[in-house]
């Protein structure tokens, strides 16, 4: 699935790695994985096999399932592989010559990779480098293969991941503001330990260091939120947001340093009790993320926003008065040319004229009928 919106990436803790199901995870996850999933299961088949150096355990389940458990003090990666609905009978369950187990469900006999199932199905960089090293994956070209799959003329990796940049919100922000980006891609600060590890990680922004923030409820590996900083006199150089990742680095044309300006608002007076439309135009007036208007210190309510137009509702004031009209944007702030005036309320003393004719049908009149208001 694509990444676009900040959304989860297909991964590891998905479980939707093609027709298997391959999860990595924390020891603790282990248990919980463990007793959730399986806890109503029988275990009819068991045998344990040294792959690359690690101990690996091969169990069979009453309901045709084949599972492979790599033991390990730290990660666990569990495979879990349906063979059929019928038991996996322990009789049959041996390592043969070419690397497999045959596992027999029925009268169906299945033949397991004792490295499991293989490589393809782990269709991102962070879940195949976080497979177990008894699978021997490695990223290669935009795929993940073992070694020997891999062109010569390419590069196979099993350390790090290239961070990839699909898309930057806002797309611009006040110069010296305090405007939080929102930056949305995957790989970002790869660890293989499975954490984010921010000392990885680098961020520029048209020029400017991008500082991280805290940011414990989301997937960091595929969003990230950072703010600008600045020192002495800043000129943007350029557009581009740059990520570097330990030594592999991305760019994304798709943010600029803007100056907002006011340059009038209509009208410039308006009732003491508000509701006025105000319309306030300019440039650069849909920068940033937190605009806030005020008439005076309260606040006027936006109605909606683009590039050279601001509209919003004025707040109430007290008493008739003149009152400066002010755009905050992300901590910087614009002011109008001209102040708002608050008015007196209008009054309403009569009307005129208090009746007129009641609207007829052409052709309602007929010879000889008569009308009077």
């Amino acid at each position: 699935t694509s990444s676009d919106d900040c959304d989860p990436h297909e991964g590891i803790r998905e479980g939707k790695e093609g027709k298997y199901h391959l999860q990595v995870t924390q020891f603790v996850q282990r248990l919980e994985y463990w007793h959730k999933d399986l806890k109503n299961t029988l275990v009819t088949s068991i045998t344990v096999v040294p792959v690359n150096g690690r101990t690996v355990a091969y169990l069979g389940t009453a309901d045709g399932r084949h599972i492979q458990v790599l033991f390990s003090r730290f990660t666990s990666p569990h495979v879990n592989i349906g063979l059929d609905s019928s038991p996996v009978s322990a009789s049959v369950v041996l390592p043969n010559s070419e690397g497999s187990v045959l596992m027999a469900t029925g009268n169906k006999i299945t033949k397991i990779p004792l490295i499991g199932p293989g490589c393809g199905q782990l269709t991102t960089c962070t879940s195949c480098l976080l497979s177990s090293r008894v699978t021997q994956c490695g990223w290669c070209d935009g795929h993940c293969t073992r070694r020997n799959q891999c062109p010569s003329s390419s590069v196979w990796v099993q350390n790090t991941c290239t961070p990839v940049i699909t898309k930057v919100f806002p797309s611009s922000g006040p110069i010296r503001g305090s405007t939080a980006l929102t930056i949305c891609g995957r790989n970002f600060g790869f660890d293989k330990t499975e954490n984010f590890k921010a000392s990885m990680v680098n961020v520029e922004v048209a020029g400017a260091p991008c500082k991280l923030t805290k940011q414990d409820h989301i997937n960091r590996w595929t969003e990230m939120q950072c703010s600008p900083v600045f020192s002495g006199n800043f000129t943007p150089s350029g557009h581009s947001v740059k990520v570097t990742s330990g030594h592999k680095v991305s760019k994304l044309e798709g943010f600029k340093f803007v100056d907002p300006v006011i340059n009038n608002i209509f009208p410039t007076f308006g009732p003491k009790s508000g509701n006025t439309m105000l319309t306030i135009r300019g440039d650069f007036l849909d920068t940033g993320n937190k605009p806030v208007v005020t008439v005076g210190t309260a606040s006027c309510i936006i109605q909606g926003r683009s590039r050279t137009m601001l509209t919003c509702k004025t707040p109430p004031h007290t008493v008739p008065s003149e009152q400066p009209v002010k755009l905050t944007v992300d901590s910087v702030e614009r002011h109008a040319p001209v102040l708002f005036t608050y008015n007196e309320d209008p009054i309403i003393s009569s009307i005129q004229p208090l009746r007129s004719f009641v609207r007829l049908e052409s052709g309602s009149f007929k010879s000889g009928s008569s009308f009077s208001p």
